[in-house]
């Protein structure tokens, strides 16, 4: 299972559809973010509350 599902369904309670859902989320919004010159890095420890080495998992 991938690590980022993982922390995300342990640390937040989320089930398996959510964690995904969250990772779509975060994937979505930092492709988003590329578009606008903004940092994605920022983005997506917004979103998941991870740090940006976890950011590879959801690529």
């Amino acid at each position: 299972m991938n690590e980022v599902l993982t922390i995300l369904m342990e640390r937040d309670g989320l089930s398996r559809h959510e964690a995904l859902e969250v990772m779509r989320e975060a994937r979505e919004a930092m492709l988003e973010a590329l578009d606008e010159g903004l940092d994605p890095e920022e983005v997506f420890a917004d979103i998941t509350g991870l740090e940006p080495d976890y950011i590879w998992s959801v690529l």
